[in-house]
């Protein structure tokens, strides 16, 4: 068997062990959250407020706790809903079920939204890849952090969909529309940010024109669903997240990392900012081929995500679930041209559970290493997929 065949048996393998612990995991972890202490308990209290008319009392903290106690007969989560007044819309229909059957039924529209982002993706990635659906969907079920995102039932499934769908848009030269979808990551709007600015650095007029227009219209949305004055109370919150709720050693980006050596407060800062603007630096600025959306797009649009996850100023493990789409693409650009050795990279990734279980809690900013990496493998593919002649 050649060196070739046998690295990708092994790697399937591997791939579908990984998968079948995440599902067992996964499914344990739901239960357990169905009966306590998930973070999904913030986004149905959202989902629920807006249900019962009380959008208006969003992002007051005192009618949030008010609304769990009514709610659960407790306060069940600790973090407040620190989302963007539009995404709460999303949930109220959801809150009218049971605390439980709702959780599960999240869970199963995000496993949902995997396949689907997976039968998109298939068209895009190179035809070397044997089964490029089931060569997308197991691997996002083995990747830990959309393990963890099912669990806690975050919305970062959400996100790597609109991400999945905004890169299809793009690649398929329907610039304004691509730019409109990217908006709707604004769920989690500091992983975006740096998304459209590389965008604007492009000189994506279409793009960015469509991003603007759809990030308008969800500001106007949120305004309508909270008010002016809950709207405004917004920034408030997240003031107070920032300030009270923050925790830097549980990272795993640049600032987690340093907070990492026990640094102190200002250090911490000083150096999370130099090294971020440093980072975003070598992502943003690239010569660009005359091929518009060939390969060179696929890893500057991986390259910029996975920047952005690096950079985030508040980024947890869950959050890496957006780190997939970089991964596949990374992976579709090294079996086309058969650049076996460089798999390793993404296959650093399919030892996170390993890692989560020795450490539990501890050292996630170590993390920082394996998408590091990440962001380099993209890198030097971008490099050679430029200088390559159209």
């Amino acid at each position: 068997m050649k060196p070739g065949s046998l690295l990708r048996v092994a790697l399937a393998l591997l791939v579908l062990a990984v998968m079948a612990a995440n599902i067992v995991l996964a499914v344990q972890g739901i239960r357990a959250g169905s009966r306590g202490m998930a973070d999904w308990a913030g986004f149905y209290l959202a989902g629920r407020m807006v249900a019962d008319g009380r959008s208006a009392y969003l992002y007051e903290l005192a009618a949030q706790v008010d609304y769990q106690q009514r709610l659960f007969g407790m306060v069940r989560s600790t973090v407040p809903f620190n989302h963007p007044p539009f995404e709460a819309l999303v949930f109220a229909p959801l809150s009218l079920l049971p605390f439980a059957q709702s959780l599960y039924l999240w869970a199963l529209i995000n496993v949902l939204l995997l396949f689907a982002t997976a039968h998109w993706l298939r068209p895009l990635l190179s035809a070397e890849i044997p089964w490029r659906e089931a060569a997308v969907w197991c691997p996002a079920l083995a990747f830990a952090p959309i393990a963890v995102a099912l669990m806690q039932g975050q919305d970062s499934v959400l996100q790597l969909f609109f991400f999945a769908l905004a890169f299809i848009a793009l690649k398929r030269n329907r610039d304004a529309l691509g730019g409109g979808v990217l908006a709707l990551a604004l769920i989690k709007w500091h992983l975006v940010v740096p998304v459209a600015l590389i965008l604007l650095l492009r000189r994506e007029v279409k793009a960015i024109t469509g991003f603007a227009a759809a990030a308008a219209a969800l500001m106007l949305v949120s305004i309508a669903a909270a008010g002016v004055d809950g709207a405004m109370q917004y920034p408030m919150l997240l003031k107070y997240t920032a300030e009270l709720l923050d925790l830097p050693n549980a990272m795993p980006n640049v600032r987690g990392f340093i907070a990492a050596f026990s640094v102190g407060e200002t250090f911490l800062r000083v150096a999370t900012i130099a090294i971020s603007v440093v980072v975003f630096l070598l992502a943003a600025v690239a010569p660009r081929p005359a091929e518009k959306r060939g390969l060179w797009f696929d890893l500057d649009f991986g390259l910029a995500i996975t920047v952005a996850a690096l950079v985030g100023y508040h980024v947890y493990l869950h959050d890496l679930t957006i780190l997939f789409l970089p991964l596949i693409l990374l992976t579709s650009a090294l079996v086309e041209h058969k650049r076996w050795l460089g798999l390793l990279v993404p296959s650093l990734f399919l030892f996170l559970p390993a890692y989560l279980i020795a450490f539990g809690g501890a050292y996630l900013g170590m993390l920082a290493i394996p998408v590091t990496a990440l962001a380099a493998a993209l890198w030097v593919e971008r490099r050679r997929a430029a200088s390559v002649p159209v």
